[in-house]
């Protein structure tokens, strides 16, 4: 570029590298303390001198330290963070729900970490990969679209690591999870078009393996077949729900 005149030598800009990140053992030998010690003081430990701790802390501040957490979770064998699986975040739905996840979880002394699918089984497979490495004390999963089985999910029961879905599961799945009526949704809904004088109602629906595409479709049947209108094929489209 410089060769060709596009831009002119002063166009590139060295910034330093940024400083090494202090640990528990830099700590220990700027103060000559045991690495222990160190660790104890920062944990506010009362076996520790006040002295020391302060010591200890002062130069933990000039240093920039930062607790390793995810050490901190592996010795204790807890986090105080849930994972959160979710298809997208970009519609109304799922940043409601976060928003109250969040807010309770707060409450409650836990951090919340997001992991987004997008709408994709493989990626939703490492969402799970990453929560699990994090040490979460939990994960929270509404599955992508293109999810047709729990496998993925089984590292986490045989870790007993508590494990809740939301909105949407495998149709037919034995699972904890937290779903709306949405058999009745889709009942109420044609029950209502019915009350307008409509006849031949159309719908358009998702993938029947999850269970709020299924629930929606079948209280579409029973609401016609309740007011003795056949069923007609032709008027239900299934899609994978883009647009």
């Amino acid at each position: 570029l410089i060769k060709e005149g596009i831009v002119g030598t002063n166009f590139f800009t060295c910034y330093p590298m940024p400083p090494k990140r202090a640990s528990i053992s830099d700590i220990a030998k700027e103060l000559n303390l045991a690495v222990s010690t160190v660790s104890r003081a920062l944990s506010g430990n009362s076996r520790i001198s006040e002295a020391t701790r302060q010591q200890v802390w002062r130069l933990a501040e000039q240093l920039n330290y930062q607790p390793n957490h995810l050490a901190a979770a592996l010795r204790k064998g807890r986090s105080n963070t849930l994972g959160v699986i979710v298809p997208h975040i970009d519609g109304h739905f799922f940043a409601l729900v976060m928003k109250g996840v969040e807010a309770v979880a707060n409450q409650a002394g836990f951090n919340v970490m997001l992991c987004q699918s997008n709408e994709d089984y493989e990626h939703e497979k490492k969402n799970v990969d990453t929560l699990i490495n994090a040490q979460v004390d939990g994960i929270l999963v509404s599955l992508s679209r293109t999810t047709r089985d729990f496998r993925h999910f089984e590292k986490v029961r045989k870790r007993g690591m508590p494990l809740v879905f939301f909105d949407r599961v495998l149709a037919g799945s034995d699972v904890s999870a937290v779903v709306l009526d949405d058999y009745q949704g889709g009942y109420q809904s044609v029950q209502h078009l019915l009350g307008q004088g409509c006849r031949r109602i159309a719908h358009f629906g998702g993938p029947q393996h999850l269970n709020i595409y299924k629930n929606r479709y079948l209280g579409y049947c029973q609401a016609l077949l309740d007011h003795h209108i056949p069923v007609e094929p032709e008027l239900s489209i299934f899609s994978d729900m883009t647009l």
